[in-house]
């Protein structure tokens, strides 16, 4: 539970997430009285649940909040592959992106369950547009997320790039847990450690 406890800014107000046994619960930081107060609908978002078996560390450790144009998003991986998620202020709710119900890219079935992938999953907002990062045996991927159609869509040019490969000994938690995407002037910049210590890339930015 307490690995998922998650703090961000969104609308210039301070929430907080984190994952109990029923579910996902969401609180907003009250200025006035300087107290957390739960959001008054969706007091557990039992998507999450232990009973749905999030209580795994493959599933509960991929839970990431992340604000994009004004929009507070939220991803997560299950058995079946990732899921997004977007949150509705007006009346406190997190609703499931009406499609990608799940992207199976991200599935058990495709190896996603082991700590060398499903931990470098991670979105990256910059400027207009929203990127996914992530690393499987054969490279790290990229991904871009289509807002007309909300999905996910692989990016055309590296479809994976080998230098972060299981073959060059990047399935070490030594290694591929430095792997940290960072957004900067508009740029994304990726930075990873290996045996030879820290490299950067930056990342050519498509021009739609």
């Amino acid at each position: 539970y307490y690995a998922t406890i998650k703090p961000f800014v969104f609308m210039d107000k301070l929430f907080l997430i984190a994952r109990a046994k029923d579910g996902l619960v969401t609180f907003l930081f009250n200025e006035k009285d300087m107290k957390w107060k739960q959001a008054p609908v969706d007091q557990f978002f039992p998507v999450f649940s232990d009973e749905k078996l999030w209580d795994k560390p493959e599933y509960y450790s991929t839970i990431k909040p992340f604000v994009f144009q004004d929009k507070l998003f939220l991803i997560a991986r299950d058995k079946e592959g990732l899921i997004t998620f977007i949150f509705n202020e007006k009346d406190m709710k997190w609703k499931r992106a009406p499609i990608d119900k799940f992207f199976p890219e991200f599935s058990d079935m495709k190896m996603w369950n082991k700590p060398e992938y499903y931990y470098t999953i991670q979105p990256v907002p910059v400027k207009d547009k929203l990127f996914l990062l992530a690393r499987s045996s054969k490279g790290l991927i990229t991904f871009l997320f289509d807002m007309k159609e909300m999905k996910w869509k692989r990016t055309p040019i590296d479809e994976f790039v080998p230098e972060f490969s299981d073959q060059r000994n990047w399935n070490k938690p030594e290694y591929y847990s430095s792997i940290k995407p960072l957004a900067i002037n508009k740029k994304l910049f990726l930075m990873a450690r290996d045996k030879r210590g820290m490299f950067t890339w930056t990342f050519n930015m498509p021009s739609n």
